[in-house]
C-alpha cells in the first residue's frame, strides 16, 4: 500500500512539473487526481519541500482564492530535471495556458478516435507556448499555441507572425510529422479589444489563413472544438479547429 502511495505522489509530482503550476481545480480537470487526493498530495509534498502551495487569486478576481501548486527546485532535482522554479509573476500566463491545454486534451474524450498530443519545442526561432497535434484516421493537424496576455506590443506580435509565415513557407514545420500539411497558429487573446487589434495586424499582413484567433472567455464557455475561431483576421464567420470532424457525433 505504501509503495502505491509513493508511486502516486511521484506521478503527481511529475505531472505537476509538466504543467509547471496548477490549481486544485485544474489538477482535477486534467485527470491528475481527485480533489481530495490532490489536496493530500499537496500537503505531503509541501511538507518535504518538493512543491510549494499557497492561496492565489484567479485573474477574473471572482470567488475565493484558489490553492496554486508549483514544483520547487528541490522537487525538480528529485525528478532529475534541470531548470528554475516558476516565478509567481508567471502564474497568470501559465494558468491560462494550462486551461487551454486541458480543454484541447479533453477533445479526445469527446470525439471517438481522435488522438491529442501536447508538446513543447521550437520552430526555427520561435518558441510557442505549446505544440498540439490532433490525429484522426491517419491524418494529422498541427497547431502552434500562443497565449496572448496583451503585454507585448502589436509591433512585436507582428514580428512573431512574420516568423511564423516564413516557417510556413519554408516547410520547416514538417519536423513534427511528414503527414502534416501546413499548420495553424492558435492565438488566444484575453479580451475582445485586444483580439480586434490583433485582427487588424493580420488583415494588414493578409493573407494569413493559418492564424486563428479566439478570446479566452469564449473558449472557456464553448470548448476548444466549438466554432469560436476566426481565420486570418476576419472576425466573422467563426470556425471549429476540427474541420469536418466537428460534424461527427460527439460523446
Amino acid at each position: 500500500m505504501l509503495a502505491m502511495q509513493l508511486s502516486g505522489k511521484s506521478l503527481f509530482l511529475q505531472s505537476l512539473a509538466e504543467y509547471r503550476c496548477l490549481t486544485v481545480r485544474q489538477s482535477v480537470a486534467a485527470g491528475l487526481a481527485s480533489e481530495q487526493m490532490t489536496r493530500r498530495y499537496a500537503r505531503t509534498l509541501t511538507a518535504i519541500g518538493l512543491i510549494r502551495s499557497g492561496a492565489w487569486q484567479t485573474p477574473d478576481g471572482k470567488g475565493r482564492p484558489e490553492n496554486m501548486l508549483a514544483v520547487t527546485l528541490k522537487g525538480l532535482g528529485e525528478l532529475g530535471l534541470s531548470g528554475k522554479e516558476l516565478e509567481s509573476r508567471c502564474y497568470s500566463h501559465q494558468y491560462h495556458l494550462n486551461w487551454v491545454r486541458i480543454w484541447l486534451m479533453q477533445l479526445s474524450e469527446r470525439y471517438p478516435g481522435l488522438a491529442v498530443q501536447f508538446r513543447r519545442g521550437s520552430l526555427d526561432t520561435l518558441w510557442p507556448d505549446g505544440i498540439v497535434i490532433l490525429t484522426h484516421e491517419g491524418k494529422s493537424l498541427l497547431f502552434f499555441l500562443e497565449i496572448d496576455m496583451g503585454t507585448e506590443s502589436l509591433a512585436v506580435l507582428e514580428e512573431k507572425l512574420v516568423a511564423y509565415r516564413d516557417s510556413f513557407l519554408a516547410g520547416s514545420y514538417k519536423q513534427f510529422g511528414e503527414s502534416c500539411r501546413g499548420f495553424r497558429v492558435l492565438l488566444v487573446c484575453q479580451e475582445w479589444k485586444r483580439l480586434r487589434g490583433v485582427a487588424r495586424v493580420c488583415q494588414k499582413m493578409a493573407p494569413l489563413p493559418f492564424v486563428w484567433l479566439t478570446e479566452y472567455k469564449s473558449l472557456a464557455q464553448a470548448g476548444a472544438g466549438a466554432a469560436v475561431w476566426s481565420r486570418g483576421g476576419e472576425l466573422k464567420p467563426q470556425f471549429s479547429i476540427l474541420g469536418s470532424l466537428a460534424k461527427l457525433g460527439a460523446l
